[in-house]
């Protein structure tokens, strides 16, 4: 996937697959499903509509890959749509995410990391807060295994906005209340909405 062109990526059928994967989900139509660019994806995010998604866009980019070309381009799709409040552009690149702030600063970003060798050492000591402020990210992006409250208070008293992914145990949307979590990334949308349904009406249910 990686090798092919994005004409080659709009030829591909991803439709079939998803009805043959869940077929409790299946329907006809989804067979001339292919996978969007980022500019289709872009139609659906209307600026003039009350509710208004965020969209985390993750710039995928190899150790010494040039990355210089894909951020202009996605930085020109998210001004020419005037995306700026819906969009977070995120990477494990810290270099493309300063980029992406030398080319438009107005353009909101996101420093990811994940767990590694050492991980309660790291923790402690913070280096990924300061890397994140250092290419100028406004949300830091926590693997879930990173994400402790003392992490989290510590985020937050750095002016960044805490995220953690990925995350399906529902147990979650309650922890991200109490450790005062931005928000959440998870592979079950529908199981977290409603167990965040359920939470919001047993904290106003009167007793």
């Amino acid at each position: 996937m990686a090798e092919m062109s994005s004409a080659e990526l709009a030829r591909t059928d991803v439709g079939s697959w998803f009805s043959r994967t869940h077929p409790h989900l299946a329907r006809r139509e989804y067979s001339k499903e292919s996978v969007p660019t980022l500019a289709q994806v872009f139609t659906i995010l209307n600026p003039a509509k009350a509710r208004k998604p965020t969209v985390y866009i993750e710039l995928k980019i190899d150790k010494g890959q040039e990355y210089s070309l894909l951020v202009e381009s996605v930085a020109e799709l998210i001004s020419n749509q005037k995306l700026f409040g819906q969009t977070v552009v995120i990477s494990f690149n810290l270099k493309a995410v300063a980029f992406v702030h030398e080319v438009n600063p107005s353009i909101r970003t996101g420093a990811l990391f994940e767990p590694r060798r050492n991980a309660h050492r790291v923790v402690r000591r913070h280096p990924m807060i300061k890397a994140a402020l250092d290419c100028g990210a406004s949300e830091i992006l926590f693997h879930r295994l990173l994400a402790t409250h003392r992490k989290i208070d510590a985020t937050s008293e750095a002016n960044l906005f805490p995220v953690v992914w990925t995350v399906d145990d529902p147990k979650w949307i309650e922890r991200a209340q109490t450790y005062g979590i931005h928000a959440i990334m998870t592979n079950h949308p529908a199981k977290m909405s409603t167990q965040r349904e359920n939470t919001i009406l047993k904290q106003t249910t009167p007793c």
